[in-house]
């Protein structure tokens, strides 16, 4: 009854409803199944009308005002019998498409360990230099301070950058230049979850100048010595995951590290022009499987406004269940696909 207002069919056992669900329950002889599919469109309606500055909420007059298609129970049947079986059609295409999805999404390690494999390893310091940002604290901030855009953790995700909000902070004159971030920066937090401990996004200098936070650090790789893009790909490895995740500091379910076991990250070695030829392939491989990651959030997208549209058209009466073959209902699920069934592993 309240937040994103949704039905549906309760078929285990007994069980207890708190304050913000509703129970319907039939009296007549309506099949349960279609009465089920009959008020998802008036319920998604509902709920898009809906505004509330804090929780959405959805009275019993609401619900008492909704009404069902006067079909037959026969044909109310016939109806949830043919949604049940094109569902779950619909529902075997979508359940592949995201774990096609996933699967890639998780090839970036592979790519990643591709990407630096059998390559010697010296520290990290050896290479680049790493730096400490900006301590906040505004109410020390001098005289004559200027404000400029400050890049915090909040900021730096797993391999990229949320530069949707950048606030600023009062930095003097002469530490602007100390503190301001450089094109081709790698970018690391101090802290945060283990699995993304260690995670590099490299900073591309769209916003200048731009200082950032003491719990983020910058490495600046030497230029005759590590191609920023590589070094981030390798922030990726296994090794490197393994590394962060074998000397970070845990308090609860936060995971840190510190200047001194970064600099100490063994990170692979290789002639500059050999490091931009692994990083070629590494993104060539990565821009490949993002398209397909795409295409298959596109390909469960689709289906799943079909389907949408399959229940509110067979619910109506707009498309006779009685009528329709069952070639008719796979040219329907290729046409909503978009011919993209096949792009999508079984």
């Amino acid at each position: 009854m309240d937040g994103e207002f949704a039905v549906r069919r309760w078929d285990e056992g007994p069980a207890l409803l708190n304050q913000r669900m509703c129970r319907l329950r039939n009296r007549g002889r309506n099949d349960v199944r279609f009465v089920d599919y009959a008020l998802r469109a008036p319920l998604r309606e509902i709920n898009e009308l809906k505004h509330a500055t804090t929780v959405k909420h959805l009275s019993a007059g609401d619900l008492r005002r909704l009404s069902v298609p006067e079909w037959t129970p026969n044909l109310q049947v016939r109806i949830a019998d043919f949604l049940d079986r094109e569902g779950e059609r619909i529902q075997l295409v979508v359940r592949a498409a995201e774990r096609a999805s996933a699967s890639l999404a998780r090839s970036e390690r592979a790519i990643a360990d591709a990407a630096v494999h059998g390559l010697p390893c010296l520290p990290l310091k050896g290479v680049a230099t790493i730096h400490s940002g900006v301590t906040l604290n505004e109410a020390k901030a001098p005289a004559d301070a200027v404000r400029v855009p400050y890049l915090r953790v909040a900021n730096v995700k797993a391999g990229w950058l949320d530069v949707e909000e950048i606030k600023e902070v009062p930095v003097s004159p002469e530490d602007v230049p100390r503190y301001a971030l450089k094109p081709g920066d790698l970018l690391l937090t101090e802290g945060g979850d283990l699995d993304k401990l260690g995670r590099g996004a490299l900073w591309a200098g769209d916003i200048s100048p731009c200082v950032f936070q003491n719990h983020v650090f910058a490495v600046r790789p030497r230029r005759d010595a590590a191609v920023p893009a590589f070094l981030s790909w390798a922030t990726r490895s296994s090794n490197a995951r393994s590394y962060f995740e074998a000397t970070a500091s845990r308090i609860t379910n936060i995971a840190s590290t510190n200047r001194s076991k970064l600099g100490r990250w063994p990170v692979p070695d290789a002639p500059i022009e050999e490091q931009r030829r692994r990083v070629a392939v590494a993104e060539s491989a990565w821009q490949r499987a993002q398209h397909a990651i795409s295409t298959a959030q596109e390909l469960s997208a689709a289906l799943t406004a079909y389907r949408d549209s399959l229940i509110h058209e067979a619910v109506t009466g707009k498309l006779d269940v009685t009528k329709v073959s069952e070639r008719q209902m796979d040219e329907r699920l290729h046409a909503a696909a978009e011919d993209r069934l096949d792009e999508v592993p079984a």
